[in-house]
């Protein structure tokens, strides 16, 4: 993925304000490698609920497979050393604690269906649900599984994971992305709830994913568009579209966030 810092945008892209301090914004987040920055964008009141957002998926979904791949940390005295995983066998369950060098390394990520939006259906008011998707990290993965002598459940980090956080986490990023390429105020924002007040009811129709892997190269890829969608006879709208693949190198979903409305 490339390097990139945006001209400094001073306001908070979140809010609107332009009460200093203003904080820069890691589009994606740092601790998944991410290197596009948007300078002085978020107040510290907004940047706090995004951090969070973003931790949240950090320390539960992500936390395994950071460690396994050793990507950017700012704690790193905080990395663990050990992971649990269940191990059921004739029937009984034990939970074993395993360094990394033994952990069966599986990156796992959300799968979900296309955002309602883009079928020109209005809102619904529909939670996002998705499918756990899991990619072998470690080369040696199955001889790891094969040691364990039975059925491996693996578990999350510290804080567990659930599809609408996972979803929130990738509002931020579109709606960040969409506002450094296309500028503040080119589009009509959509999914400001979402982020800052954690209004789950629009997910579903704002953010998704594609049917099938998007093949490629590379950690991560963004790309933002303009899609005109009819939403009713003789009647369309033009949607302000975040594609986003994370680990495109593992062969992880690609996701599809409608970041706001180009209105006529």
């Amino acid at each position: 993925m490339i390097s990139k810092t945006y001209l400094p945008v001073g306001l908070c892209i979140y809010c609107g304000t332009t009460e200093p301090p203003l904080s820069d914004e890691h589009i994606i987040p740092y601790a998944l490698g991410g290197k596009l920055i948007l300078p002085t964008a978020s107040c510290d009141e907004c940047a706090k609920v995004t951090s969070q957002v973003e931790q949240q998926n950090l320390r539960g979904i992500y936390w395994p497979s950071r460690t396994h791949m050793k990507l950017p940390t700012r704690r790193p005295r905080e990395r663990p050393k050990t992971f649990e995983v269940s191990v059921e066998k004739d029937g009984v369950e034990v939970v074993k604690d395993l360094p990394i060098a033994d952990h069966p390394g599986l990156h796992m990520a959300f799968d979900f269906d296309p955002p309602h939006a883009l079928y020109g259906l209005p809102p619904l008011g529909m939670v996002r649900t998705g499918r756990l998707s899991l990619r072998p990290i470690a080369e040696d993965n199955e001889r790891r599984l094969a040691r364990l002598g039975g059925r491996v459940t693996m578990r999350a980090g510290r804080v567990g994971y659930d599809a609408p956080t996972f979803a929130r986490m990738l509002a931020k990023t579109g709606h960040a992305y969409a506002t450094a390429e296309l500028g503040v105020g080119a589009f009509h924002p959509l999914l400001l709830d979402a982020i800052l007040r954690n209004d789950l009811s629009q997910l579903a129709w704002l953010v998704g994913g594609k049917p099938s892997v998007v093949p490629g190269e590379g950690r991560h890829r963004i790309t933002v568009d303009i899609r005109r969608v009819e939403v009713g006879r003789y009647s369309w709208k033009s949607y302000v579209v975040v594609d986003l693949s994370l680990f495109t190198d593992l062969e992880m979903p690609t996701y599809t966030i409608v970041a706001g409305e180009v209105r006529p």
